[in-house]
């Protein structure tokens, strides 16, 4: 009873740390990882776990820090997208770069997208402020339904150029063996399936 009463009632346990819990909203910084014919846009949150806890980390958080990816594919002589995955702020960023990036890109009516990805396509497909466009015949997938194409009116060379050169030091300084590089791309991927 004694030792009992010793003990300070005001001492508390502290809360053990839960890297859910404490990483669930991210950093809020994107990096951009713009290669070829591709951009995925991710929270540089993913540089605090690593592979190991990556792995164990449900895909449903995961996919929190995977803000944005798009894909696309040459087909009649043009760039159209092809896969799409993510946040409508990011998905308008990066369609605005791959189109910079392509020159343009042609539209997406073929892909079996979910109904909030066509709503946020549609938008940037109809945007004349960003973008000119253009309707081409017999260029797309089906030879009868025209292709709708967009072209940004915005120089985006020297934006790209600085963002390209950030990842890059991004990835040199938190991912020596591409291990967190393949995790990046994976998912991405796998989300745009899902």
């Amino acid at each position: 009873m004694e030792i009992l009463k010793s003990v300070d009632k005001t001492y508390t346990f502290s809360e053990p740390k839960n890297i859910l819990k404490d990483t669930y909203k991210g950093n809020n910084e994107p990096i951009y990882l713009i290669e070829g014919n591709s951009i995925i846009i991710f929270d540089s949150i993913l540089k605090e776990l690593n592979n190991d806890s990556l792995d164990n980390i449900p895909d449903y958080f995961l996919k929190n820090y995977i803000h944005c990816y798009i894909h696309i594919v040459d087909f009649n002589g043009f760039p159209q997208l092809w896969d799409v995955y993510g946040v409508d702020k990011y998905i308008a960023q990066g369609i605005e770069i791959m189109a910079f990036e392509q020159g343009k890109i042609g539209d997406y009516y073929f892909r079996n997208f979910d109904s909030d990805i066509k709503d946020t396509l549609n938008k940037i497909w109809s945007d004349k402020r960003k973008y000119d466009i253009e309707i081409k015949k017999d260029k797309g997938y089906i030879s009868s339904v025209p292709l709708n194409v967009i072209k940004p009116k915005r120089d985006l060379s020297s934006l790209i150029n600085l963002l390209k050169k950030q990842t890059n030091t991004w990835f040199k300084k938190y991912d020596k063996h591409d291990e967190l590089y393949n995790k990046i791309v994976e998912l991405a991927y796998g989300f745009s399936n899902d």
